[in-house]
């Protein structure tokens, strides 16, 4: 079961709530629930170590080509997903220069790296063509151009229209394991998330 909280706009408050796992008569699976109904009630998932990591199906950029990219193509390894707010952004610049440079060590480690922002694919393509870092990234840019994926993890900001600095370690079950969300001005520890990789994975 996934929990979620509805936003009250008079009265500024969440209201907590359960989803069930059911949704009319359409049958589904616990990855597309929160999904649904995020579209249906325009409500804020938020999620917690031990869920199951919605799945999502979003147009990516990897090798220069765009493609359909799912969260369950990569089955088989540890994923990061990591929300952030916009292309050129000086502290995304900042996050993706240290995760170009460690990114032989989340290979090492059997992790994929899956950067999402609400960046339209075509801004995604410019960035890479155009900015240095860009054209070393060897890892896909996924593009959540409805914002219906942020909102799903619990890090829209409504505000700006972008994604929170959302960080979700899942493993190969599909399960996360865990999770922080950073204010859009601060940038995030790599060292510490391979940190976290490494002690999660020992666990196993």
């Amino acid at each position: 079961m996934y929990g979620y909280r509805t936003y009250n706009r008079n009265y500024r408050q969440f209201e907590p709530k359960v989803i069930r796992e059911y949704y009319d008569d359409i049958p589904l699976n616990s990855n597309s629930l929160a999904l649904l109904n995020a579209i249906k009630r325009h409500i804020c998932v938020y999620l917690t170590i031990g869920d199951p990591a919605p799945n999502f199906t979003l147009e990516g950029i990897v090798d220069g080509k765009i493609k359909n990219m799912s969260l369950d193509d990569y089955d088989n390894k540890w994923k990061v997903i990591f929300f952030y707010n916009y292309n050129f952004e000086h502290i995304f610049y900042t996050e993706l220069f240290n995760l170009v440079k460690k990114y032989n060590r989340f290979l090492d480690i059997n992790t994929i790296i899956l950067p999402i922002s609400t960046d339209s694919i075509y801004c995604h393509k410019n960035f890479l063509m155009n900015s240095e870092i860009g054209k070393q990234i060897k890892f896909p840019l996924l593009s959540d151009k409805t914002h219906l994926i942020s909102k799903a993890y619990g890090v829209y900001n409504e505000k700006e229209s972008s994604a929170y600095g959302g960080t979700f370690i899942v493993c190969p079950n599909g399960i996360i394991r865990a999770w922080s969300v950073n204010p859009q001005n601060v940038d995030r520890n790599i060292d510490e998330l391979i940190r976290q990789l490494e002690v999660l994975q020992s666990s196993q």
